[in-house]
């Protein structure tokens, strides 16, 4: 697949996933505390986990389209892990951490990074919903991604994750059959 199908695969998946908003009457966040009230995710559920299994198992490769918001700092506080990326940014770590992933995915061939990019506001969807970037990644199987996050090599470098970002979504899929 080329990079520039790739490019249009991944913003088809982000038009799709967005929920359709009206934004033109919506008040802008009345406070600071109102902000801080809005969901962050960094982890999956059981329930996800379990959802996981249960519509993508047996059906091939398997994608996850992350969307990432990267902390200005990276933040290694309670965090213990080797090679902390201290005084950089949450990029910066994020980027490191990329790095490292795609060797363990690529060395126990578990899929592969398809794209790593930067982004901000959307073409379509809501105005006030921004996003950092967002890595496209391809796995053999739902059962390849699993193994890799339970490695004992993915434990050992995903605490640079948590320390880099502020929040994130990842959405999974599976291959549409074009008849």
């Amino acid at each position: 697949m080329k990079t520039t199908q790739i490019v249009f695969l991944v913003i088809g998946i982000l038009v799709l996933s967005c929920k359709q908003q009206n934004t033109i009457n919506k008040e802008p966040l009345e406070s600071l505390e109102e902000l801080k009230s809005i969901p962050k995710y960094l982890y999956a559920t059981p329930d996800s986990w379990k959802e996981i299994e249960e519509n993508f198992s047996g059906k091939g490769k398997f994608a996850s389209v992350n969307f990432l918001k990267f902390k200005p700092m990276a933040d290694y506080t309670g965090i213990e892990v080797s090679n902390k990326q201290i005084g950089k940014t949450g990029k910066e770590v994020y980027k490191h951490y990329i790095k490292l992933v795609e060797e363990i995915i690529e060395e126990n061939n578990y899929g592969r990074v398809l794209y790593f990019g930067e982004s901000k506001n959307f073409f379509v969807g809501p105005e006030d919903e921004t996003w950092d970037g967002f890595i496209l990644v391809e796995y053999e199987s739902v059962q390849d991604f699993k193994k890799f996050i339970k490695s004992d090599e993915y434990k050992k470098i995903s605490p640079h994750r948590a320390a880099s970002l502020d929040d994130t979504r990842l959405l999974p899929s599976t291959r549409f059959l074009i008849d």
